[in-house]
C-alpha cells in the first residue's frame, strides 16, 4: 500500500479516517493494529503535504491524530463516496511474460487504473488484462471516489503589492524545509502578513 493513501478504519466502533504516512515493518510501540477497511486510492497526498503534515504536528507539538483532522476531508462525505474498480501492479515488469503484459504492470505499477482505461491507453484486449488477474500480477481493488473535496488548485489568493512581493521573495529565500527554523514577518496588524505566508505555502507544496 502506497504512502499518502486516505483509508478508513474502525476505533472504538465508529469509522474513522486515517492516512498512510510511512511503513514500519516492526513496530517498537505495543499497540493492537486495525484492519484497513477502505482505500480511497484516487485522493492521495502527495510527498510535500505529508511533510508540511509532519512539520505541524512537530513544530506546534499537536496530536497527531486531531492534527491529521484538519488535512482530511469530512466524514459525511465519505459516506457518498461511490465506488469503482480499480486494478494495481506492484511490479513492472515480469520475466516469462510478453510485451503487451508487461506493458500493463508498468502502466499499473503503483498507479491504480479501471479497465476501461487500460484498454484505452494500451490499446489491449480484456482477456489480456484478465489473465493477469487471474495469475495475481494485478490485483483488482474497490475504490471509493471522493468526488465533492476541495481543490487546492483553484484556489486564489490576492494579488500581492510590490511591497508584499518584495518580502515573499525574501521570505521564500530563506525556506529551508530540512531546516525547520521559524522566520518571523514583522509587521502592523492588516499589512497584509498573512497573505505572504499563504503565498510562500501554496508554491512550497506545489498545489
Amino acid at each position: 500500500m502506497q504512502e499518502g493513501i486516505i483509508v478508513q478504519v474502525t476505533l472504538r466502533k465508529k469509522k474513522v479516517l486515517g492516512l498512510i504516512i510511512k511503513k514500519i515493518n516492526k513496530p517498537k510501540s505495543n499497540f493492537t493494529i486495525k484492519v484497513i477497511e477502505k482505500e480511497y486510492l484516487n485522493k492521495k497526498f502527495n510527498k510535500n503535504l505529508i511533510n508540511f503534515y509532519s512539520w505541524l504536528v512537530y513544530y506546534y507539538h499537536l496530536n497527531a491524530g486531531l492534527a491529521l483532522k484538519l488535512f482530511l476531508p469530512n466524514q459525511k462525505v465519505i459516506e457518498l463516496a461511490k465506488t469503482e474498480k480499480l486494478f494495481i501492479a506492484y511490479k513492472n515488469f515480469q520475466a516469462g511474460l510478453g510485451k503487451a503484459e508487461n506493458n500493463i504492470l508498468k502502466f499499473l505499477y503503483y498507479n491504480p487504473k479501471t479497465k476501461q482505461e487500460i484498454i484505452k491507453k494500451l490499446k489491449v484486449k480484456k482477456n489480456v488484462i484478465d489473465y493477469l488477474k487471474e495469475k495475481n500480477f494485478i490485483l483488482e481493488k474497490q475504490n471509493n471516489l471522493l468526488e465533492q473535496t476541495i481543490s487546492f488548485k483553484n484556489i486564489s489568493l490576492k494579488k500581492l503589492s510590490q511591497d508584499q512581493i518584495d518580502a515573499y521573495e525574501k521570505l521564500k529565500s530563506k525556506v529551508n524545509i530540512k531546516n525547520k527554523k521559524p522566520i518571523l514577518l514583522d509587521g502592523v496588524t492588516g499589512s497584509g502578513k498573512t497573505e505572504i505566508y499563504f503565498k510562500v505555502i501554496k508554491d512550497i507544496l506545489n498545489l
